[in-house]
């Protein structure tokens, strides 16, 4: 039963990984020595979370609305890549900067449906 669990396991977990991640760790046997070789690799790496952190930061300073795209969907995306620059550490942009940021980057057929309306 132990080496059934373990099995399932190992599947399950070298079924998520891409292949250059997989080549690293193909020759454990355990899942249990899987799991901590990725956490070892992957978690604390202060070169993953800066990397990370600027790609984020690019996506955000880039962030512009998409041709024919809801404002809610628009809101959303934005939202997820300031949710993912909060999981990197402190957020080094304030409330009104990223309203700013998210009203500049607003097509401006926006506004001309908001004009049409007054």
């Amino acid at each position: 039963m132990r080496y059934k669990n373990n099995y399932k396991s190992l599947n399950l977990i070298t079924n998520a990984l891409g292949r250059n991640v997989y080549d690293s760790v193909a020759h454990l046997e355990t899942a249990h020595n899987v799991y901590f070789k990725l956490c070892n690799t992957y978690e604390d790496s202060s070169e993953i979370k800066s990397s990370h952190k600027d790609t984020y930061n690019r996506q955000y300073q880039t962030f512009s609305q998409k041709p024919r795209e809801y404002l809610d969907d628009c809101f959303a995306r934005f939202e997820s890549i300031v949710s993912s620059l909060r999981s990197c550490g402190p957020l080094a942009y304030y409330d009104n900067e990223r309203a700013k940021q998210l009203l500049y980057a607003l097509d401006d057929s926006i506004w001309e449906s908001v004009k049409a309306n007054k």
